[in-house]
């Protein structure tokens, strides 16, 4: 898979980088419900650690926190994991004419991705 059109920012340990490809299959589904949008899932763990991994279309900000970028939208958040502590899943320019259905689909989608995710890391720290 092509990961290039997407970043991972933060430290990563070895249950990040395995779920590296997870991520990058997800996003690339989300991108096609809102193509040419800024799309990130933020993550972060029991130990206090913040890790986010965005597609090409987020700006990230030079110190790498979500506070700097303008204009995004927490989508769906999961709090208390079987991995993490928060997973947020963020969308930047999403249009006040995006309509409720769609983003409806859009929130059961990330949904989806985020339990995956969150399942994925649990199991990636067991092993």
């Amino acid at each position: 898979m092509n990961t290039d059109k997407c970043r991972f920012e933060g430290r990563q340990n070895l249950s990040m980088q395995g779920l590296r490809l997870a991520l990058a299959a997800e996003v690339l589904k989300l991108e096609k419900l809102v193509p040419g949008l800024g799309l990130a899932f933020v993550f972060k763990d029991y130990e206090g650690k913040a890790y986010l991994f965005a597609n090409k279309d987020l700006p990230i900000p030079k110190d790498k926190k979500m506070k700097g970028i303008q204009g995004v939208e927490a989508i769906v958040t999961l709090e208390n994991g079987n991995r993490f502590s928060v997973i947020r899943f963020v969308v930047q320019g999403l249009s006040p004419d995006f309509g409720l259905v769609e983003r409806i689909d859009l929130a059961c989608a990330a949904i989806t991705a985020i339990a995956n995710l969150d399942q994925r890391g649990a199991a990636l720290q067991a092993a």
